[in-house]
């Protein structure tokens, strides 16, 4: 199999996946397959990857409705939301957890961390707080925690990442009452 495109921005992404080639456009691809019906390729060992990080995909929809019972209480904002924005926030703690397993699976953090920071800008187009993402990852953290410690590390990671990186267009707003930090 060959991979490539945006999600695997090099070769070793593509490794960790299980891919046997990696090519960043499509001549490369049409280039490794001129190659291999020129030679078989070697083929990589088809049980590549890492399990733990597939079952945490799999209970990615379990951990974010804990997560959303979470916030349901500690951040009171959300109590305002529409049925609507309930529904978007549950897909994206969801999606969280699938790039946490993703950037997992590949060992590459960035995954994680650029997801977030795709995710932060989506959330500021749609005027919602950064602390609430912020309050998302904090409900996640334990759970995915108690799954997966390296996971729940990359959790941690994110909420650092969002401190460190604040955008200057979009300042974090706070509602009164409400104690979830960014960092």
């Amino acid at each position: 199999m060959i991979a490539g495109g945006r999600a695997l921005t090099s070769g070793h992404r593509a490794v960790r996946l299980g891919a046997d080639a990696w090519a960043p456009d499509i001549a490369a691809a049409l280039a490794t397959l001129r190659d291999w019906a020129d030679r078989s390729p070697a083929l990589l060992d088809p049980a590549a990857g890492d399990p733990l990080a597939v079952r945490l995909d799999l209970e990615s929809p379990a951990l974010a409705a804990a997560a959303f019972d979470t916030m349901m209480d500690s951040y009171r904002h959300m109590r305002g939301y529409t049925a609507e924005q309930l529904d978007r926030t549950r897909e994206d703690l969801v999606s969280i957890v699938r790039y946490s397993a993703a950037a997992r699976l590949v060992a590459d953090p960035s995954v994680f961390t650029d997801f977030l920071d795709w995710l932060r800008d989506l959330l500021a187009a749609r005027d919602v707080p950064l602390v609430a993402l912020a309050a998302g990852l904090h409900a996640l953290a334990p759970g995915v925690d108690a799954f997966d410690g390296d996971a729940g590390e990359l959790i941690r990671h994110g909420l650092r990442h969002l401190a460190d990186e604040p955008r200057a267009a979009y300042e974090p707003r706070t509602v009164p009452g409400e104690k979830v930090s960014i960092g």
